[in-house]
């Protein structure tokens, strides 16, 4: 698990073709320092194991499968890419960001970018099958960084992101332009509490389907959260 709160920026130093997928070398320092053989480490917000760490060169290996290449940023890479590392969270540490699992649900395309250098909105175009877990004031993850919906455009699929100087300087949005693809990952307390709603409704369709079967159901429903005030 991780808090989204970005350590480093690293560098891609190479790739190189395995069976499986691709075997990525990063160039680190700081993260490399946090590293162990077979530790999971986030790149760009993508959960990877870690399977080589070279010292003498500053650097880790972690193996990206076909899946995860199509799914993600990582299969677009290219050598000398700076990248945003986060080592996995221990438990002694603050939650800096919020809950980040490094499963990315998808990309999402920059179509504008506002400001100037110490403070910027990103305008980004989500794909349709997350928008519904995207709502302003809440978190979401781009290219493993932690960061707060200023705002949504829901008739265009757009989230807005106001970025303050500390986060570009110390991450890859610095690098960022118009047309370019992020990771994202949605807060997994939405997703949870779709599961919860919809296994809800499995469940009074079944009872409803089935005299004989027990009555009892889950209470949360959308009019039990209006009549209670939420």
């Amino acid at each position: 698990m991780f808090t989204g709160i970005v350590r480093e920026i690293g560098t891609l130093l190479s790739i190189s073709d395995i069976p499986s997928g691709k075997s990525l070398k990063i160039k680190s320092s700081t993260v490399l320092k946090m590293l162990a053989l077979g530790d999971s480490v986030a790149i760009n917000g993508v959960c990877q194991t870690v399977t080589q760490i070279d010292n003498s060169n500053n650097s880790f290996y972690v193996e990206s499968v076909s899946t995860t290449l199509s799914k993600t940023t990582l299969g677009s890479l290219k050598i000398g890419t700076s990248v945003n590392l986060e080592p996995a969270l221990a438990l002694n540490e603050r939650l800096g960001g919020h809950i980040v699992l490094g499963h990315v649900n998808g990309k999402a395309k920059i179509d504008r970018i506002d400001g100037h250098k110490k403070n910027k909105i990103f305008y980004l175009t989500v794909p349709s099958d997350l928008k519904k877990y995207l709502v302003a004031e809440g978190s979401v993850t781009v290219d493993g960084i932690s960061l707060t919906i200023s705002s949504t455009i829901p008739e265009e699929g757009k989230i807005l992101l106001s970025i303050i100087s500390h986060t570009l300087e110390n991450t890859t949005l610095q690098f960022k332009k118009t047309g370019d693809e992020v990771n994202i990952e949605v807060d997994i307390l939405a997703k949870y509490i779709e599961g919860i709603f919809k296994s809800n409704n499995n469940s009074n369709n079944s009872s409803n389907n089935n005299s004989n079967s027990d009555q009892s159901t889950f209470p949360y429903t959308e009019n039990w959260l209006k009549d209670n005030g939420f």
